[in-house]
C-alpha cells in the first residue's frame, strides 16, 4: 500500500483578523510596533493576525479561535498569560502608576533579585 499525504484545508475562520489587517494597511507601518510579532511573519490567509486575549499558554484570536502560544509572546512569557500572582502585583502597582519620568525603586529591587540569580 502506497503512502499518502493529505493536506488539511480545514483552516479556522479568520475573517475578523483579515478585516483588522485591511484597516491597518497604510495606517500602521509594518502593521505593528514590534516586527517580531508582525502578521507578515506567518502564512497569509491561514494564520490569524490579531489576538484578543490570553490565559496560561493559550491565546484567542479576534475571531474566537483558540491556539497554544508556542511563541510565548515572542519569548518573555515564562509563567503564561494572566498568571494570578503577577496580575495581582500589577493591579496593586497601578494605583501608584506604571510609567515614570525618573527611576522607580522597583527597578533596583528587580536588579538585586536578578543579581542573586545570576551572580
Amino acid at each position: 500500500m502506497a503512502n499518502t499525504v493529505r493536506l488539511d484545508q480545514d483552516y479556522p475562520d479568520i475573517s475578523k483578523s483579515q478585516d483588522l489587517y485591511a484597516r491597518a494597511t497604510g495606517l500602521i507601518p509594518a502593521y505593528t510596533q514590534t516586527l517580531a510579532k508582525g502578521p507578515t511573519q506567518y502564512v497569509d490567509g491561514v494564520a490569524p493576525k490579531f489576538l484578543q486575549r490570553a490565559k496560561g499558554s493559550h491565546v484567542w484570536d479576534v475571531d474566537g479561535n483558540e491556539y497554544i502560544d508556542f511563541n510565548m509572546a515572542i519569548g518573555p512569557i515564562s509563567l503564561g498569560y494572566a498568571y494570578p500572582v503577577v496580575d495581582e502585583a500589577i493591579r496593586r502597582q497601578l494605583d501608584d502608576g506604571i510609567t515614570f519620568s525618573l527611576v522607580h525603586p522597583l527597578e533596583v529591587e528587580v536588579a538585586e533579585l536578578v543579581r542573586e540569580v545570576i551572580p
